[in-house]
């Protein structure tokens, strides 16, 4: 992994330069203008600032081997011209994998104007995160400059900031809080945390709280920029991530490894009073890897007053227990917690593992109710979750789906009846002009090797070909972490691509 030295890294322009060097700068920038006899030799100089930036669009992206921060770091280095043109991108993102967080927060602190360029922050903290690093030792002209940094956001406890940030001791956490109130044009937040928190959360999540109901003091920003968050959290609970879901400004909210039993009528009660009904403009909700209550989900369902996109990845790998579906899931259908978003949800993704679906014994389903979800364009789940336990109900499956259906998509899982309810694909190729005209596409993903599944092929792809309707079987390797790997996806399509933002992407 690409690491950089206290003198590389966060490049930061000299505190002590002299006149005769910016006297030398000033002539070396106009000298790049100036035209050079026919003939001579060009160097990287010569060019325009366009063609450089143009260059730099192709140095590599995220890769840890060949990574191309320590490309800008040295144009940064190199003269004022070169640091002003890499600027925008060197700190573009925060990423605790290359960045020594208490330089970088030196330099937010130090230099304003370079904070206001993060964009991107992506933390990985807790237990054994980064335990292979050095920790950084601050000198006391260091420890003066966050000292400082800290008295300019005019909080009351600033003062423990700055000893917490400054201790060498002190959790790194604490650093990585640090940057998120020096950031305020921050877009996107990507958060792995493996750490123990008392019932208040995370210093992040308090942060983001105070911001969002109104009790940030001083300048500390308030998150207006925010649009994407994405958390592991196996660590947490649904009451510490409310602040979350009270931010006006976010769009995306993914959440991984997140685990909502009921604890009594009451926590439902206390949870909608921090998340209020139509509290938020979040447009797609991704719940990966996760289990939560009924109410609990019908509580963070509802909070988007135009809800667009919903991924739930139903699983009970992290619930150890004998589990009672009825006590800790709840008698309200899925069908039925999605019913309020009918007019606005435009696409939906339900996985269930075979477990979740034997032990939940219904209650993931979207039984006869997705016939109003009149901007329904794209879905993706198992068969079985609309068809139900009543395999002679495949008959009826193309009338449960909406007129506004463009594309369906499908895993035929094993230890499941989902084999068995292929005929309901044969009846929607032969039927499907009758109630989903816009149709255009059916994808149909088969483990491999199968030798459980038992189906010939050759009459479905018969029925779709005469219909128009493109059909798509793909046969993907039996593997249980595929699934985690295409959740990535936040595209509608079935195709594969990363959602990791551009390391130093210059949009935005």
């Amino acid at each position: 992994m690409t690491m950089f030295s206290r003198r590389d890294f966060p490049p930061l322009p000299s505190y002590k330069t002299t006149r005769s060097r910016w006297q030398i700068s000033n002539h070396a920038i106009a000298h790049v203008h100036t035209p050079r006899p026919l003939g001579s030799a060009t160097t990287i100089n010569d060019l325009p600032d366009e063609l450089i930036l143009e260059i730099l669009d192709h140095l590599p992206g995220i890769d840890i081997d060949d990574f191309q921060l320590s490309t800008l770091v040295c144009l940064s280095l190199t003269n004022h011209r070169f640091h002003r043109m890499v600027a925008e991108r060197l700190y573009a993102t925060y990423s605790s994998h290359f960045c020594e967080p208490y330089l970088f927060l030196r330099t937010m602190v130090a230099k304003p104007q370079l904070a206001e360029l993060v964009r991107y922050v992506d933390v990985t903290c807790g237990d054994g995160a980064h335990h292979d690093r050095n920790r950084y030792v601050a000198t006391a002209q260091d420890k003066k400059t966050i000292k400082e940094g800290m008295r300019l956001l005019s909080i009351s406890n600033w003062k423990t900031w700055a000893v917490d940030c400054n201790s060498f001791d002190g959790e790194v956490e604490v650093l990585h809080s640090a940057v998120l109130m020096h950031a305020p044009n921050i877009k996107s937040l990507v958060i792995e945390d493996t750490g123990s928190h008392d019932h208040t959360g995370p210093k992040w999540i308090d942060i983001i709280r105070k911001a969002t109901i109104g009790t940030s003091s001083g300048r500390v920003h308030r998150f207006e920029h925010l649009q994407s968050v994405r958390v592991g959290a196996s660590r947490y609970n649904t009451s510490q991530l409310a602040p979350l879901f009270r931010l006006d400004s976010l769009r995306l909210l993914h959440l991984r490894d997140l685990v909502a039993l009921d604890t009594g009528g009451r926590s439902t009660t206390v949870l909608q009073r921090m998340i209020p009904q139509d509290c938020n403009r979040i447009e797609k909700l991704n719940l990966e890897h996760s289990f939560l209550h009924m109410d609990t989900l019908g509580v963070l369902v509802a909070s988007s007053r135009r809800l667009k996109i919903f991924k739930y990845d139903v699983t009970l790998e992290c619930i150890s227990h004998e589990l009672n579906a009825h006590h800790e899931l709840g008698a309200t259908k899925l069908s039925m917690v999605l019913h309020p978003k009918r007019d606005s949800l435009e696409s939906l993704h339900l996985s269930c593992d075979a477990r979740a679906e034997e032990e939940t014994r219904g209650t993931i389903t979207l039984l006869d109710d997705l016939r109003n979800f009149v901007a329904l364009k794209h879905l993706s789940c198992p068969l079985t979750s609309i068809i139900g336990a009543r395999l002679d109900a495949s008959a009826t499956f193309i009338e449960s789906l909406p007129r506004s259906l463009i594309t369906y998509n499908t895993v035929i899982r094993k230890y499941t009846d989902d084999k068995n309810c292929l005929t309901a694909l044969e009846h929607m190729a032969a039927n499907y002009h009758t109630n989903t005209q816009k149709l255009e596409e059916v994808r149909i993903v088969v483990p491999s090797p199968a030798p459980w599944l038992m189906y010939d092929w050759e009459p479905l792809v018969r029925f779709f070909s005469r219909s128009g309707v493109n059909l798509v079987v793909e046969h993907e390797e039996d593997d249980e972490d595929d699934f985690g790997e295409s959740w990535n996806d936040d595209s509608t399509e079935s195709s594969q691509s990363s959602d990791e933002v551009d390391l130093y992407s210059n949009e935005g």
